[in-house]
């Protein structure tokens, strides 16, 4: 499955302006999620994409107390962060955030086709590290803990934990991970029936799953890939499970 890049579009509010963007963003491909300037809804948006656009007004001063998290947030992470306003908004703006924080700053009207244009160049630039969003499903709490530290030290991979198979298809309602790591074995609800429910949503149907396992026997191989996911990892092995990641997405070259 191709990565889809992802687009968070922050405003106070929604318009045929705000409309016309979020559309033209869709057609060339973006995944577009949209929130107003919220604290919590910025957070959860943010960790779900790999572009921020605020959408800015006459009330930008206002918000500082929003903005200065959001300062924060791009301090501690490789997202691109793009503004939409006027010169006048712009200007108060950075007296609250620093210029250089934001990677691309436009001035309304804006040319969406020229803005598109640059997101892909900033996206696409040399030595730019495209994070992938892993979801970790494992009853084990150890096991989360300890396979969550083995991927975020890679540097590529942005991980999510849950610790059942409700848990997770809850997670699915509102977010879309680039792969999903499936225990095999877990109480109340199994890796095989986890796997069906998402092969049977629109939504998630296309997410590649590897499943997880402490067997590494024959009969349990076999098993597992009978429910036709991505792949078979060993749970106990961090160097195969680095390694087959890396290669399914081409990172760590």
């Amino acid at each position: 499955m191709k990565h889809q890049d992802r687009i968070l579009l922050v405003s106070s509010k929604f318009n045929f302006t705000t409309d016309a963007l979020k559309n033209s963003l869709t057609e060339d491909g973006f995944g577009i999620t949209t929130c107003g300037y919220d604290r919590e809804a910025i957070l959860e948006g943010t960790s779900d994409s790999d572009v921020i656009i605020l959408y800015l007004d006459a009330q930008i001063s206002r918000k500082r107390e929003v903005l200065t998290y959001i300062q924060v947030l791009f301090e501690e992470n490789d997202k691109v962060l793009a503004t939409i306003g006027s010169d006048m908004e712009t200007e108060k703006l950075c007296e609250i955030i620093p210029k250089n924080i934001i990677d691309l700053p436009m001035i309304r009207p804006v040319n969406i086709r020229n803005l598109i244009h640059e997101i892909h160049t900033i996206l696409n630039a040399a030595g730019r590290r495209k994070r992938y969003r892993i979801l970790l499903i494992d009853d084990d709490s150890t096991f989360l803990q300890a396979a969550s530290r083995w991927l975020k030290k890679t540097g590529f991979y942005d991980v999510t934990i849950v610790n059942s198979g409700i848990s997770a298809l809850n997670y699915l309602d509102d977010h879309l991970p680039d792969l999903i790591l499936l225990d095999y074995e877990m109480p109340i609800m199994k890796g095989p029936e986890v796997l069906k429910k998402i092969r049977a949503n629109l939504r998630s149907s296309d997410i590649p799953v590897f499943f997880l396992t402490g067997r590494n026997e024959k009969n349990a191989v076999m098993e597992a890939m009978r429910e036709k996911p991505e792949g078979y990892l060993l749970k106990t092995d961090e160097k195969q499970i680095i390694e087959r990641l890396n290669s399914y997405f081409g990172t760590g070259r």
